[in-house]
């Protein structure tokens, strides 16, 4: 998104700023990661040949912070809406955003992973970020112990995950 560059042989129809907060890695993670996505896609100067990736791409670690869009309060789960209001802030602030990476998925929802009520709050996060946004969300999310990545059931956690996303794809 951020280069244009065709993602696995589909064209990107509006590329432009990619705003990616990450809860793993610090900044030089945030980083590496960027320069082994240049390595692999072959861009072995990338800072010339796609010099867009440099202008559109807006990493923010987010390590060792209370990252949860979602929060459970005497029982329930609510959203947090100062968070979701910062997240929405650092967006308004990127030029031409096209897309949220949000990355674990672990790292921004609280409740019981295999509870449906719990996953269905925290997509319901995500569809506030995006409707106040008007671009893509992508959340980076891990697979069941043991899986293969062969289907969608191998994502972990609560069905309804998986049901209330407009995509989703496993890595195997």
């Amino acid at each position: 998104v951020a280069t244009g560059t065709p993602f696995f042989g589909c064209p990107v129809t509006r590329p432009g700023g990619v705003l990616m907060i990450g809860a793993e890695g610090d900044k030089e993670e945030l980083s590496r990661r960027l320069h082994a996505i240049a390595s692999v896609s072959g861009w072995a100067d990338w800072r010339e040949e796609h010099k867009a990736l440099g202008e559109n791409f807006y990493p923010v670690s987010r390590l060792g912070q209370d990252n949860r869009l979602t929060e459970k309060l005497e029982g329930n789960i609510t959203q947090r809406p100062g968070w979701i209001q910062a997240i929405l802030d650092a967006a308004s602030r990127e030029p031409n955003l096209r897309l949220i990476i949000l990355d674990p998925v672990s790292r921004f929802r609280s409740g019981d992973e295999n509870d449906n009520e719990a996953a269905t709050k925290f997509v319901e996060a995500l569809e506030t970020i995006r409707q106040a946004t008007g671009v893509t969300v992508l959340c980076a999310h891990h697979s069941r112990k043991g899986s293969t990545g062969d289907t969608a059931d191998d994502i972990r956690g609560a069905s309804s995950f998986v049901d209330a996303l407009r995509f989703a794809a496993t890595l195997a």
